[in-house]
């Protein structure tokens, strides 16, 4: 077993080609001098993301489980940033294989075909200049980030990110959130919810996928509808849309599916977006030519942890109160009644309360006897 300089960690025999070498099988990063080929993924450590490679493009996939509750889950993989190789430098070729990808030293990803200089280059913030160490790491956000090794601090310097605007992360506000692009605010779909970090929608009882629709003929269906208006999906250039007449022809291509979750349309353009995987997070527009139909679970629950805390909060404060006014009112029945039993030493009454000479008396009259 070696480890190499460029951090490459290999097992071999006497034989040149290593048996294993870790560089052929990365996580979620991917270091200066790694090929990054197609088939090879990074995959973020909440297994909600990955990088691919496509033929010429590089690109950030989301991944949905289509359906649950089968030894044999589909992987839907939602296509929500894309890399195209310009061919700046180098020309890709039709039939000699698809392109891979490398962290160059001198600051940059560069993707390849044949020719020793890259296709196509995206530039790290420290371009050209030198560097102790690089890398690139598929975030739990979904960002693809580059880090350079700062030695005199011992950490990784931020170095490059693929988006820059939070809207455009693939799920920034979570279920059913609203992202305003700009100030990049994050608030929900249903305007009675209230936005938590998670998204807006708590469904418990469902399982993220499966079948909308009710489990027989004249069963209701399983979810309730919700409209907003000022909507339309993110990174709708990477969707397919189909055309249709009217707003209530594209809410029935969704409605009749069971498969679909939501449904988005343009009055201007006639566009409809029909999403088949769970709802995130939508990006708000301002224009009220574009309107969401969405689905929800009907065992879904708003969020509202705000709400619930105050009135946790509440409660306590209030048995607080009530457990110190029984306290109170219980010492004052103490002090009251020890008030009594100190003016009436003498009088009738259980045996603990008599005095000296009550109890002599007692004595007496069963000495009597």
């Amino acid at each position: 077993m070696v480890l190499l300089n460029t951090s490459n960690l290999l097992v071999q025999t006497t034989s040149k080609t290593p048996l294993w070498e870790s560089f052929h099988f990365p996580t979620n990063t991917l270091v200066q001098d790694q090929n990054f080929t197609s088939n090879m993924s990074l995959v973020s450590t909440n297994n909600l993301y990955s990088l691919r490679l496509g033929d010429t493009f590089m690109g950030l996939y989301e991944n949905h489980d289509k359906e649950k509750g089968s030894l044999l889950t589909k992987r839907l993989f939602l296509l929500y940033w894309k890399r195209s190789a310009l061919q700046a430098k180098s020309t890709i070729i039709e039939g000699d294989g698809p392109i891979y990808a490398r962290v160059s030293t001198e600051g940059y990803i560069g993707m390849y075909q044949t020719s020793s200089k890259p296709a196509d280059v995206q530039k790290f913030n420290s371009f050209q200049e030198t560097s102790s160490f690089l890398l690139v790491r598929l975030e739990q956000d979904g960002n693809l980030k580059g880090y350079y090794w700062d030695s005199t601090k011992s950490s990784w310097i931020l170095n490059f990110q693929a988006i820059s605007e939070t809207c455009e992360l693939p799920n920034p506000c979570g279920s059913y959130g609203l992202c305003t692009p700009g100030g990049s605010s994050c608030s929900c779909l249903d305007s009675k919810a209230r936005f938590e970090p998670g998204g807006c929608f708590s469904d418990d009882d469902g399982d993220g996928g499966g079948d909308l629709c009710g489990g027989g003929i004249g069963e209701e269906n399983s979810y309730k509808i919700l409209r907003k208006v000022g909507v339309e999906p993110p990174h709708k250039e990477l969707l397919e849309e189909v055309t249709t007449l009217s707003l209530t022809e594209c809410e029935g291509l969704c409605e009749k599916n069971c498969k679909c979750w939501g449904a988005l349309y343009n009055n201007q353009t006639g566009f409809c977006y029909v999403l088949d995987y769970p709802i995130g997070t939508m990006l708000g527009t301002g224009d009220e030519s574009k309107v969401g139909f969405f689905k929800v679970r009907k065992g879904a629950r708003r969020r509202n942890r705000v709400g619930v805390i105050v009135g946790i909060v509440v409660a306590v404060l209030v048995g607080i109160v009530i457990v110190g006014v029984v306290i109170c009112v219980v010492r004052w029945k103490k002090r009251k009644g020890g008030m009594k039993e100190e003016e009436n030493w003498a009088s009738p009454g259980p045996y603990r309360n008599l005095g000296s000479e009550s109890f002599r008396s007692v004595e007496m009259s069963s000495s009597a006897h």
